[in-house]
This record gives C-alpha cells, sequence and structure tokens, in this order.
C-alpha cells in the first residue's frame, strides 16, 4: 500500500465493528465513556472525513496538507465530544461541524496565508477590513479607506496596508468561514465572529442568530421597516446601513408622532423577542 492510500485508512479496523448509524456511536460513548465507540464511529466515518479534507484541500489551495488537516479535523472533533450536552437537543453531527472546521481554518491561518498575521486578533480585524471593503462595492477609494478606518478603530495608513496583504491572499485562502450539516449545505457565516467565544458558544450564537433572522421576517412588513430602519440595517439583505430617528419613521409610515413610532418599535422588539425565545427552547 502506497503512502497516500495509507492516509485514507489511517482508522480502519480489522475486523470491521457492528456497523450502527454514527449518532450511535456518539451516544454510546456519552453513556459509557468507553473509547471504542470513537474508534468504531472514524472507522466508518473515515470515508466522510477523506472527501471533506479533500475539498478543504482543494478550496484553499493547501495541497501536501491532507494528513495535517486530517489530524486538526480530528482534534475539534475530541473538542466538539468534550463539549457536547445531549440535553442542548442538537444533533451532534451538525453540533461538531462548526468546532471542527474552526480548527482547520486554524491550522490553515498558521500555516499558510499568503501575508504574515501574528495573531487570532490580527486576522480577524483583516477579515473585518475585507468584509467592509466588500460590502463597499470594493472600492479602493480615500472615503472607503477612511470608512473602514472608522469601523475599525485603526488608521487610514493601516487599513492601507492590511487591504493589500488581504487583496494579495484573496487568491489563496477567502476571508470567510462556512458551516453545513451533516447533508454538506453550506452556510455563510458572519466572518467578525467573536473569537474570544469558545467554538461551542460559537456554535449556539450562530442558531441564536438563525433564530432572529428567521423570527424578524416573520414580523409584519411596517414592523420589519421600523425596525430595520431604526437600528441600521437593510431588511432584505441585513447590509449596514444608517439608521433614522422615529420622527423620520413616523412622517414615512404616516404615524401621529415620534413617541406613537417609538411605541411602535417597542411593541416590534417585544415580539420579536418573544419569537426568538420560543425557536431557541425547540
Amino acid at each position: 500500500m502506497k503512502k497516500w492510500e495509507e492516509d485514507l485508512v489511517q482508522y480502519r479496523l480489522f475486523p470491521a465493528p457492528p456497523r450502527k448509524p454514527l449518532n450511535e456511536y456518539i451516544r454510546l460513548y456519552l453513556d459509557e465513556k468507553d473509547e471504542k465507540y470513537i474508534s468504531w464511529f472514524l472507522h466508518y466515518f473515515e470515508p466522510q472525513l477523506n472527501t471533506r479534507i479533500m475539498n478543504l484541500v482543494q478550496n484553499y489551495a493547501m495541497q501536501g496538507h491532507f494528513v495535517d488537516m486530517k489530524s486538526a479535523y480530528i482534534t475539534g472533533l475530541v473538542k466538539a465530544l468534550n463539549s457536547y450536552d445531549v440535553f442542548r437537543g442538537v444533533d451532534f453531527m451538525q453540533y461538531k461541524e462548526y468546532i471542527v472546521l474552526s480548527e482547520v481554518l486554524e491550522y490553515i491561518r498558521t500555516m499558510r496565508t499568503g501575508v504574515t498575521v501574528p495573531s487570532e486578533h490580527e486576522y480577524k480585524q483583516l477579515r473585518k477590513m475585507m468584509l467592509l471593503f466588500n460590502n463597499r462595492g470594493r472600492k479602493n477609494d480615500d472615503e472607503t479607506i477612511e470608512y473602514i478606518a472608522r469601523k475599525t478603530g485603526t488608521t487610514a495608513k493601516t487599513v492601507k496596508e492590511m487591504l493589500t496583504a488581504g487583496l494579495r491572499s484573496e487568491g489563496m485562502i477567502p476571508f470567510s468561514k462556512s458551516y453545513g450539516d451533516e447533508d454538506s449545505e453550506q452556510t455563510a457565516e458572519d466572518v467578525t465572529c467573536d473569537s474570544s467565544l469558545s467554538p461551542e458558544q460559537e456554535f449556539f450564537r450562530i442558531q441564536t442568530r438563525i433564530a432572529v433572522m428567521s423570527s424578524f421576517e416573520e414580523l409584519s412588513p411596517r414592523q420589519r421597516y421600523i425596525v430595520a430602519h431604526h437600528l441600521g440595517f437593510c431588511e432584505n439583505c441585513y447590509k449596514h446601513k444608517d439608521g433614522i430617528s422615529f420622527i423620520e419613521i413616523a412622517v414615512n409610515n404616516g404615524l401621529s408622532s415620534a413617541e406613537a413610532a417609538e411605541k411602535a418599535y417597542k411593541k416590534a422588539i417585544k415580539e420579536l423577542a418573544e419569537k426568538v425565545k420560543v425557536k431557541n427552547m425547540l
């Protein structure tokens, strides 16, 4: 067997263990704390794992890093197991996905970004600048530079230097992460996420964000308008925009006064919070 073939069967067992649904091995491990169930899980999960790592190698131009990226994925899997709480009501195969990809992307960041980024804090700042740059239509003018500097609390000189580095790096690594469920349905993740949170905390924050967005869409058209325009975001695409005052909202919606607009806003926020609470309990 060639070396590259051995890399594909690192977790194969002989003889093959009893075959069960993948989640069943996780349940047995959590119940009995017997590591053999993790070995059994990896035996049957490895073909899927190999496909995922190969795709990541291609997508991130990381040829020659297959084994290390695979190891990073397993490290993330162990972290997910250690933090998983079955009583949260979240399927483990979905729960682990954000954590394992965070681990793989951290490996990629430290190994190859196209620019020296000494810390996760600076890398996060670079990603935020790139997000703002893209949202402004990728206009590399003084107005955009000053806007990004204000939003990130840096100087125009720093923004120019980091954008130059980021643009050089784009062909090598995208400035966003993604996560998906077991059916590989990919979902964009906010690149400005708070990396001071643990991966499991970030997972549940993302779940809450999804609940907020779906609940917002269930509000009436006028409620969506009032909430979005006062808080300062597009009610359709959620991009940031300048918020407007209650008096402007009143004029635009035929309300009698700023107080009436504020009352309608508070009612909409209360209804939104109740909907989110219900979704998070499901």
